[in-house]
C-alpha cells in the first residue's frame, strides 16, 4: 500500500467561502469536506468565522421564512387553501426556532458531519501581536478608514496561526478575501488559495484517478461523447425541469406571468489556456470518485403573460389580451460527478452515480411585453 504524504494537515475555510457556495451545508462543494471526518485533515473552523456565518445565515432563514409566508398569504387568498392547512404548514416551518437557533443547528450539524474543529481565539491569539498588525499596517490590515473592519479577519488568522504552530503543522485555508491572500504571503504556516474545489483536491490521490481524468478531457477536446459528458448534459437538462424563475419585465399594460420554463441548449465546459476542459479530484474513496468541472449553459426561457389594464369606473382589472415571448439566458454552474467502477479498465468501466448541478437561472429579465394582437391575413 503506497503511502501519500500531505503538504497540509489542516483545511480551513473563511466566511467569504461559505458565502460562494450559498452556505449550502448539506450539498454541493461544502458539503463533500465531510471526507475529512475519519482521515489525517482536520478540518478547522474560526470562531469568527463561526459567528459571521452563523449571522448570514440566520438572515437567510428570516428571508426565507418571510417569502413563504408571503405566499401562504397568497395561497390562501388566491388558491382556496384552507387557514388550517396554512396554520399547519406555517407550524412546521416556523416552530422550529427562532432564525439563529436553526442556523446554529445547522452549523452544528455540519461541524458533526465534517468533524470540524471550532477555534476560540481565547488562549490563542497575543493581543500585543494584534495590535503591532494594526499600528504597522501588517496584512490583513491596510491603510484608511476602513482599518479596523479588519479585526476579526486578523484575529481569526492569528489563532490559525498559533494553533498551526502549537501542533507543528500547516493550514490550506480557503478564502477569497484578499487579506487573507495578503497575510498568508509572509506566513511560513499558513496558504491560502481562493477556490474550494482546488482546495479540495490538494487532499486527494491523483494516481489511479489520472488515466480516468485523461480520457475525459481527450473525449472532450476531440468531440467524443462518452458518459462522463452524456450525464453531464441529462443532469443540466434534469435540472431545468420545474425550476422557479422570476420575471422581470415592462410594459405599457398590467401583465401576469404563466408557464415559465427553461429548455437546455447547450453547454460548453471552463477550459485551461491550451483548451482543455478543467477536472478537479473532489474525493477518492476506493471505488468512488467526485470530479468538479464548471458549465456554461445556454438555455431558452419561455413565458406566457396575460395583459389587462385597469378600468377605474368599474374598479377592477379588465382583460386585454394574451402573449408569448422567450429569451436565451446564458449562465455557468459548478457540476460535481459521481464516477463508481473499476478505474484501470478506463472510463468505459466507469458507471456515472450521480450529477448535482449546483446553479440553475433564477431571474431573468424579458425586456418590454406587448400584445399580440395577431396579423390579418391578406
Amino acid at each position: 500500500m503506497s503511502i501519500i504524504e500531505l503538504d497540509y494537515s489542516a483545511i480551513t475555510i473563511d466566511t467569504s467561502i461559505f458565502d460562494n457556495n450559498g452556505i449550502a451545508l448539506e450539498k454541493g462543494l461544502l458539503n463533500q469536506l465531510d471526507q475529512f471526518k475519519s482521515g489525517p485533515v482536520q478540518v478547522l473552523i474560526s470562531e469568527i468565522v463561526d459567528n459571521e456565518v452563523t449571522a448570514h445565515l440566520s438572515e437567510k432563514i428570516k428571508e426565507a421564512r418571510a417569502k413563504i409566508n408571503q405566499a401562504l398569504r397568497a395561497a390562501e387568498n388566491q388558491l382556496r387553501v384552507t387557514s388550517k392547512d396554512c396554520s399547519d404548514a406555517k407550524a412546521l416551518i416556523f416552530d422550529a426556532g427562532d432564525d439563529v437557533d436553526v442556523a446554529k443547528a445547522r452549523l452544528n450539524d455540519f461541524y458533526d458531519k465534517t468533524g470540524a474543529l471550532v477555534l476560540e481565539c481565547n488562549g490563542l491569539v497575543d493581543v500585543s501581536s494584534l495590535v503591532s498588525m494594526y499600528f504597522n499596517f501588517e496584512a490583513p490590515f491596510e491603510a484608511g478608514a476602513e482599518k479596523k473592519n479588519e479585526f476579526p479577519d486578523a484575529l481569526a488568522l492569528l489563532s490559525l496561526e498559533q494553533w498551526a504552530e502549537n501542533n507543528d503543522v500547516r493550514i490550506l485555508a480557503v478564502s477569497s478575501d484578499k487579506g487573507w491572500g495578503k497575510y498568508a504571503n509572509s506566513s511560513s504556516r499558513i496558504d491560502v488559495l481562493d477556490n474550494l474545489s482546488d482546495a479540495i483536491s490538494h487532499f486527494q490521490p491523483h494516481n489511479f484517478a489520472k488515466n480516468i481524468i485523461d480520457c475525459i478531457k481527450d473525449n472532450y477536446v476531440n468531440g467524443v461523447a462518452d458518459n462522463f459528458s452524456n450525464a453531464i448534459k441529462e443532469g443540466i437538462i434534469d435540472s431545468l425541469d420545474g425550476i422557479y424563475i422570476q420575471i422581470e419585465a415592462s410594459s405599457a399594460y398590467c401583465y401576469e406571468e404563466d408557464d415559465v420554463h427553461a429548455v437546455y441548449d447547450c453547454h460548453n465546459l471552463y477550459c485551461d489556456p491550451s483548451g482543455n476542459p478543467e477536472v478537479n479530484i473532489i474525493r477518492v474513496e476506493g471505488e468512488s470518485l467526485v470530479l468538479q468541472v464548471t458549465a456554461f449553459v445556454t438555455c431558452e426561457v419561455y413565458a406566457s403573460f396575460g395583459l389587462s389594464v385597469w378600468d377605474s369606473i368599474d374598479k377592477e382589472y379588465i382583460g386585454l389580451a394574451s402573449t408569448s415571448a422567450s429569451v436565451e439566458e446564458q449562465y455557468s454552474t459548478e457540476v460535481l460527478v459521481h464516477l463508481s467502477g473499476d478505474f484501470s479498465k478506463g472510463l468505459g468501466e466507469v458507471d456515472v452515480e450521480e450529477v448535482e448541478i449546483i446553479d440553475v437561472p433564477t431571474h431573468v429579465e424579458f425586456g418590454e411585453i406587448e400584445p399580440d394582437w395577431g396579423h390579418d391575413e391578406e
